[in-house]
């Protein structure tokens, strides 16, 4: 055989082999990436603060955002929604947003203070906890009728066609997704919440979230 043939052949064989790990390298990526079934998204302003939570999976900490769907009967689509999340935590101190969404047939709703003495009540809530960790005391801001919140939302059913196990072990559960569905939410929250003290500054907040 010349020098030339054996050239050649070397030369196929080294591409065959590069061509034989790409496959396998890619098959092996396909196998083995994290399917994203839950998602803990919150975007915005809170006053001056930004705020930026994208955790996704086994990221999401319950200790830091829980929500909760609830039908009240045998469906499985849900009729209100209960949320808490830690906006801004510190050393100092920590602030959490809760929000109660009554009626999650609607895309919209004013939601004003459920306080006895103003004139309009909703059914829906928002208010936020300041917590001061140095005292170990708790402030409340809760929307007024003069500055509502004004909040927005879609939610949505989540589908799984096939057959979704968990690759990577990383979930402290482990489920098999085929056939099942769970509910999500996409919504804006927008306007002030306030303290009865007005002294206190009040807090402006403006954030997009989708939880799921």
């Amino acid at each position: 055989m010349s020098y030339l043939r054996k050239l050649k052949i070397g030369i196929l064989l080294i591409f065959a082999g590069m061509a034989i790990t790409s496959v396998i390298s890619c098959s092996n990526h396909d196998d083995t990436e994290e399917p994203i079934l839950h998602q803990n998204y919150v975007q915005g302003k809170l006053n001056n603060h930004d705020i930026a939570i994208n955790d996704i999976n086994a990221n999401i900490l319950i200790d830091r955002s829980d929500y909760q769907f609830s039908s009240g009967n045998q469906t499985d689509i849900p009729k209100w929604f209960d949320w808490e999340v830690k906006l801004i935590e510190t050393k100092d101190s920590v602030i959490t947003l809760h929000l109660h969404i009554d009626n999650l047939k609607r895309d919209n709703e004013v939601i004003y203070s459920p306080n006895d003495e103003d004139p309009i009540k909703t059914k829906s809530t928002c208010y936020a906890t300041v917590k001061d960790l140095k005292n170990n005391t708790t402030a409340i801001y809760h929307p007024t009728h003069p500055n509502p919140i004004s909040a927005q939302w879609k939610m949505f059913m989540l589908n799984v066609d096939k057959d979704v196990k968990n690759p990577t072990k990383l979930y402290t559960y482990q489920l098999e997704y085929s056939g099942r569905r769970w509910p999500g939410i996409e919504g804006v929250l927008d306007g002030t919440l306030t303290h009865d003290d007005s002294s206190k500054s009040p807090l402006k907040i403006n954030i997009k979230f989708i939880l799921y």
